[in-house]
């Protein structure tokens, strides 16, 4: 009677009396949790490394294009110091109308409006188009007083810097890259 009953019975095992049923216990649900948490971890970890080390390259060659600048615009000062009768005198900013030709990184004609602002005057300091992180030229200002004599160590600066008045007589600029600034309206 015992067997004619077991056969009587239609369909599978329930799951809680399938053999080996009480030793799984939902560890291939975890087993599959912890690989896909690993997996995004792993995901994450390499875009931030990723991003961190293209920001560190970006800022070494916006740094080395900064002291390049630098350098070469002390140079030119000290350089006009021995062949022109005004010793310390910056160069002009680049024109913006030298842009994309011959003239392109030559110094303007005249400041004659000042502080003067524009791309540095690369070809005029003697240097390769230095280039931010970015891509972008540098830029420079030059403030008033360091373009026509008297030229001396108690020449002061005329431009702020970082809320500072009269803080330098000349800034180099690296822009960085352009933002999307762009409104819809």
């Amino acid at each position: 009677m015992k067997v004619s009953q077991k056969m009587a019975r239609k369909g599978p095992l329930p799951y809680s009396k399938r053999p080996g049923a009480a030793l799984q216990g939902g560890m291939a649900l975890m087993i599959m949790m912890l690989i896909m948490v690993l997996g995004s971890s792993w995901a994450l970890v390499n875009a931030i490394s990723g991003a961190s080390r293209n920001t560190v390259s970006e800022q070494k060659q916006t740094g080395d294009s900064l002291v390049l600048a630098k350098y070469a615009l002390l140079g030119y000062i000290a350089q006009q110091a021995l062949t022109v009768d005004v010793p310390g005198m910056f160069p002009c900013p680049e024109s913006t109308t030298s842009i994309g030709t011959t003239n392109e990184g030559t110094e303007g004609s005249s400041c004659n409006t000042l502080p003067a602002i524009g791309r540095l005057p690369w070809k005029t300091l003697g240097i390769d188009k230095p280039l931010d992180g970015s891509g972008e030229a540098l830029w420079y200002a030059v403030g008033t007083g360091v373009r026509a004599a008297p030229i001396n160590f108690s020449t002061t600066g005329s431009l702020t810097v970082d809320g500072t008045a009269s803080a330098a007589v000349a800034v180099i600029i690296a822009p960085g890259a352009a933002l999307n600034t762009a409104s819809s309206s």
